[in-house]
């Protein structure tokens, strides 16, 4: 018979242990996972492939080799959200700007696109257009709504890393702060007006390559530049010129001859380029990638007419296009 009076036995007190942490656990989980999601949610080996991007390129992961990318989902229809963009969305895009970090920043939510999301852009997070990519997320993997507002994850050599979401300048810190993966590594010492130049290349900014293209004769900075570059891409123009034809070959071939227009070494990749356009075997698949760009952009329209046609023709083009790269896409729309 126990004594009511002795002390509580050790496999006893062992037990309350283990059934009270397993409680304390299952609530936090729940709490943390209610408004803001939960992290175990499907993860697809890129998670960008399905985004569109407000600038109108597709973007990958690959693009930026050895580069950490934080990803920030957000619900844009919620004020939290919004205040969290606002603040830790800004924070980091701010900490890569200034810092010059060969990282980078993509913010997506499911319910803007078109004008609604460039105008989230412009107002919440104007600090940081130009070095921030924003996205609409047709798929929705992440469930966001206004039941789960956000969600981030950095992804660092084809893995997803959690992070911190209420201190996400701390989270990514070191391993911004590590990466030298820039795309155009440039070995001599700049001037600030040089790195200025240079940055605004790495960036991808508008018309900033073209300038020190412009400017290589006379300006030694600009020449170096301009060479760095053209290493770069050239490295990348060999495996893509002997690639077989495919949409995934001619639009890295598009992206190729883009970034480096003006460079004489990128002829081989514009003739590529102009041999693959007349390719019967991607004739349909450019076809539905323009049927895919113009139906995008009518259903991200604030006209209600213009958007149900963009809707419509994505459902048609999924049923009449599905062997295609973009029919697929379409398919994927929900």
């Amino acid at each position: 018979m126990l004594n009511s009076g002795s002390a509580e036995s050790p496999i006893t007190m062992t037990r309350m242990r283990t059934l009270l942490l397993a409680v304390f656990t299952l609530l936090t989980v729940l709490g943390h996972s209610s408004c803001f999601g939960a992290e175990n949610a499907e993860t697809p080996e890129d998670p960008l492939a399905s985004f569109r991007f407000l600038d109108g390129q597709d973007h990958r992961l690959s693009d930026w080799p050895g580069q950490p990318v934080l990803v920030m989902y957000f619900c844009g229809f919620c004020p939290t959200a919004r205040a969290w963009m606002a603040d830790q969305g800004v924070a980091v895009g701010k900490q890569i700007e200034t810092d010059h970090l060969a990282a980078q920043l993509v913010c997506v939510t499911p319910e803007l696109s078109g004008e609604a999301l460039k105008n989230y852009e412009e107002t919440v997070c104007k600090a940081i257009k130009g070095t921030a990519l924003f996205a609409n997320d047709p798929v929705n993997r992440r469930k966001i709504s206004l039941k789960n507002i956000s969600q981030a994850e950095l992804w660092i050599d084809g893995a997803a890393r959690g992070v911190d979401r209420s201190n996400l300048v701390e989270s990514v810190k070191d391993p911004f702060h590590a990466s030298t993966a820039f795309l155009f590594p440039i070995s001599c010492e700049l001037t600030p007006a040089g790195k200025t130049a240079w940055w605004a290349v790495e960036r991808g900014r508008p018309g900033a390559f073209a300038a020190c293209v412009t400017s290589a004769k006379k300006s030694p900075e600009a020449k170096s530049i301009v060479e760095a570059v053209s290493k770069a891409l050239v490295a990348r123009q060999g495996p893509l010129v002997a690639a077989p034809a495919s949409m995934a070959t001619y639009e890295a071939l598009e992206a190729l001859c883009a970034d480096g227009a003006g460079l004489p070494e990128l002829k081989p990749s514009a003739e590529r380029l102009r041999a693959l356009a007349k390719d019967k075997s991607l004739t349909s698949e450019l076809k539905a990638r323009d049927i895919f760009r113009t139906a995008t952009k009518q259903a991200a329209s604030v006209k209600p007419n213009d958007r149900e046609t963009g809707k419509t023709t994505l459902v048609q083009l999924a049923l009449k296009m599905p062997d295609t790269v973009y029919g697929k896409k379409a398919a994927e729309t929900k």
